[in-house]
């Protein structure tokens, strides 16, 4: 465990990077003016209904409702405003992590292993691959939206 906390930690770490590079990068470039175009023109409801053939397979579409909000926060923010708030989430995501960690190796050190803890952990852990699948294709409308 200590291992995967270890690398898990690491990606977050590199994902706060990345994004603070990007917002730096496209402030100095203006390239966010040229997104927020994009975003502008975007067809939800269209861009949705084809996406959701291929991630609306629960009977919940949970990518597909988080790809909504995501492009209605860029129509609403710009896409500035969602890389602020992703960077938050992953903020977010690395206190998560250390309160985890925290609590599994108090876990450790007394010997007595709580299996709440364990399964949170685990689900700790799943939730930050299955958001940045969607954030990524959030983007991926937006970047490829012809021009």
């Amino acid at each position: 465990m200590d291992t995967a906390f270890t690398a898990k930690k690491a990606n977050l770490k590199h994902s706060a990077r990345l994004l603070s590079q990007v917002l730096t990068d496209y402030d100095a470039s203006g390239e966010w003016e040229r997104l927020d175009e994009k975003a502008v023109r975007l067809d939800i409801e269209d861009v949705a209904e084809n996406w959701s053939r291929v991630v609306a397979l629960h009977p919940y579409p949970i990518v597909v409702e988080s790809l909504k909000f995501n492009w209605r926060y860029m129509k609403t923010h710009g896409v500035r405003g969602f890389y602020e708030m992703t960077t938050g989430y992953v903020a977010a995501l690395i206190a998560n992590t250390g309160r985890w960690e925290t609590a599994w190796h108090g876990e450790r050190e007394t010997g007595v292993i709580d299996r709440l803890t364990t399964i949170e952990c685990d689900l700790a852990s799943i939730e930050a691959p299955m958001h940045c699948d969607t954030c990524k294709k959030t983007i991926t409308a937006v970047l490829y939206l012809d021009e």
